[in-house]
Order: structure tokens, then sequence, then C-alpha cells
């Protein structure tokens, strides 16, 4: 069968057929039936074809079913050269029961279920990291300092010396001769030569025999002075109250006076907290008869004006001269810490120069003189990986 003839291009015009059988087999043909009954319809009343008449009807509708088939088989043609390669969802097939939609005309637009080609889309590039800049792992190489000759130099400047032999201490001997120092031990180091003042320790009450042991080479080594306990107020350290504390200042601490007449005896050393005065207080109660000769200060904190608050307090409450054997610009509690900048100007100004010009301090012990800071802030560091001195180590040694 040709192609304009198939069956399924038939099947929007088969309600056309319907319609052509009922009127050539059901329409009334008897020419006396009567025009008035109320079964005929309006349309017809009058109307009644003759058999030519209905076969010439019959031959016109035949003409328009293959004028529209001829129509549509145009229009299917001219969509498929409209849409390139593109198929449309095929037509459902026939079946019982189901209602068929009737031909589209020629003004019908392609059906809005066709394929579409999706647009093309570019993943967006994920922007570049940001640039992150951390800070050098080492201080920046010293500046060139003009160092006064040992000779001329009468700086309080003191050693906090946690490093044994290693990183140079010949070097700084030489850049600080005759200048105290702690190793918080009662060993006597054998790197510093005797002209340098070494400050023994009874660091806790667990240290007594090392102590005990320790003390005839003061004397032979020329030992002036003597520190008591570490941070005994704080529970991280020495942690011992001061009424214990009396009783072994008595025993081991306070009989120096006797084995090495003139010696000066440090008192214990307070963390910087509410506690540490207070500590200091009660063992005054508790040891009256037994008082040290200069008071020591640990103090850490972001404020220079701060720290002379501090120091001048402990000097007008217990009426003796200090020794600050620790401190830096540092903040236990949290919050920004101090700038490099800060640390050596403002901060440098307000405690080392300070201090130094202060009659009532005797020695200064920034920390720290060391490699590693022990979890304080790198801003404070006196040394290079080497052992020499940072630019701030420099400005110690040239008070």
């Amino acid at each position: 069968m040709p192609a304009s003839f198939s069956l399924p291009r038939l099947v929007p015009l088969l309600p056309l057929l319907f319609t052509l059988l009922f009127a050539l087999v059901l329409v009334p043909t008897s020419a006396n039936a009567n025009a008035n009954d109320a079964g005929v319809s309006r349309l017809h009343r009058g109307r009644h074809l003759s058999v030519a008449g209905r076969r010439a009807a019959a031959a016109a509708a035949a003409a328009q079913i293959l004028d529209s088939e001829s129509k549509q088989t145009n229009l299917t043609k001219n969509q498929r050269r409209a849409g390139g390669t593109r198929r449309c969802k095929a037509r459902p097939g026939l079946s019982l029961g189901l209602s068929v939609p009737a031909a589209p005309s020629q003004s019908t637009a392609l059906p809005t279920s066709a394929w579409i080609e999706p647009p093309v889309t570019t993943a967006a590039q994920a922007p570049p990291p940001p640039i992150v800049t951390q800070a050098p792992a080492t201080p920046p190489p010293p500046p060139t300092i003009v160092v006064p000759p040992p000779s001329v130099r009468n700086g309080k400047f003191g050693l906090a010396w946690p490093n044994g032999q290693s990183d140079q201490p010949g070097l700084w001997e030489s850049q600080a001769p005759g200048a105290s120092v702690i190793t918080w031990s009662s060993w006597i180091p054998s790197y510093f030569s005797s002209n340098m003042d070494f400050i023994p320790m009874l660091w806790g009450p667990g240290h007594v025999g090392e102590w005990e042991a320790n003390i005839p080479t003061f004397q032979a080594a020329g030992v002036t002075k003597a520190a008591f306990f570490n941070e005994a107020n704080n529970g991280g350290q020495a942690n011992v109250d001061p009424w214990t504390s009396c009783e072994v200042w008595k025993q081991h601490f306070g009989k120096l006076r006797d084995v090495i007449p003139g010696i000066r005896l440090l008192s214990m050393a307070p963390d910087n907290s509410p506690s540490g005065k207070q500590w200091l207080l009660d063992f005054q109660a508790a040891c009256p008869n037994d008082p040290w000769d200069v008071t020591v200060v640990h103090w850490y904190g972001n404020d220079h004006l701060d720290f002379q608050a501090y120091v001048t307090d402990f000097i007008n409450t217990f009426g003796k001269p200090v020794a600050i054997t620790e401190y830096a610009c540092h903040s236990f509690s949290g919050g920004p810490q101090c700038s490099w900048d800060y640390v050596r100007n403002e901060f440098f100004e307000g405690t080392a120069v300070w201090a130094n010009n202060n009659p009532m301090v005797e020695t200064i012990m920034p920390f720290g003189a060391m490699q590693q800071m022990q979890g304080v802030n790198a801003a404070n560091q006196l040394m290079y990986p080497g052992g020499e001195p940072s630019d701030l180590g420099w400005k110690f040694l040239s008070l």
C-alpha cells in the first residue's frame, strides 16, 4: 500500500468516516416521513436526500479525505526538514476505548515533548587557593650593633640559662663578664668561668639531697648568692606550702650563712598570680627570724606599665631589693601576644631600661636565652639556632 494510504495516517480521519457512514445508513429515506416529527433534527428538516444526492456526498467526502491526507503528508515532511535529525515521541497505537485526537492543522507547532539538545555548559574553575604567609621559623638576622667593651659595661643583665654546655656559653660570657647566672639547679656549671656570678638554686623539697651534696662546692666557686624554691605557689612547679617551706629553709637553706659568711639569700620565686605575693607574706609570718635578703620576681604579661607597677609593689611591700630572674612579654591567659616591634621598642624600654636604671633592682634575667622557648612567645627569644645572640639578645648585652 502506498505510504499516503497507510493505516496509521488514516487514524486522525476515522471520526469523519464514522460520520459519513452514519449519514448514509441511519438518515431516514422515506419521502413520506413527517417533517414535523419530534425525532427529526431541525437541521435535516425538508432536506431529504435522494440516492444520487447521497452518492455525490460520499464522493465529495472521499475527495476531502484524499486532500486532507495529502496535506498531512506534506506537513509531516516539512516538520522533518525543520527538525533535522531530531525525532518526536512515537504515536500511541490503536486500542479500544481510547479517543483518537484530531489531525493537526498546518499551523500546529512541533510537539513540546520533542527532544531538544541541552545547552553545553562549562564547569567553572575553582579559584586558586589564597597565598598564606607564615612567620619565619627563626628570628631575622641580627642588625649591626656596636657592642661596648666589657670593661665599660655596668648593666644588670643576667642569664637564665637552661642550655647546659651547648649554645656557646663562652660567647655570652665574653659579652657579659661577671653577669649573674641561674640554671635552676645547684650544680656548679663547668662551662662558665669563675668570673660569672653563679646563683645555685634549691628548686624544691625533692632536691634537698643534691643540694646538701653540692654545698661544699659553693665556696670554692665563689658563690655569693643562693636562690630558694621555684614558684612554690604553682601546682606545676615546686608546689609546697609556706609552713613546710619554712622548715626546709631552717634545716637546709638558711645554714648557708654559717658556711659562707656574707652570702645573700634570695626568696622563693613566686609566679605573678595573686597567690604568689600572698605565699611570701605567709612565709614571713611562718619564719619571722629567717628573713631573705633579696625578693625574687617572676613576671609575664603584655604591658610594660603593668611590669613596672608589679615590681614597684614588691619593692614597697617587702622593703628589699629585687632580682627579676624570669620575665617576658607573654600572656598565659590567652588572647593576642606581643608583637616583635613592641618587644624590641616600647616593652624593652619600659622593662629592661627602666629596671636597669632602678636602684632597687639588682639583676634582670629575661626569658629567654634559649633555642626552645617552652611555649613562651618567640618574639622574646634572645638566641639564634646556632647559639649566637639574636637582635634582642644584643640589645640586652648592650645595657
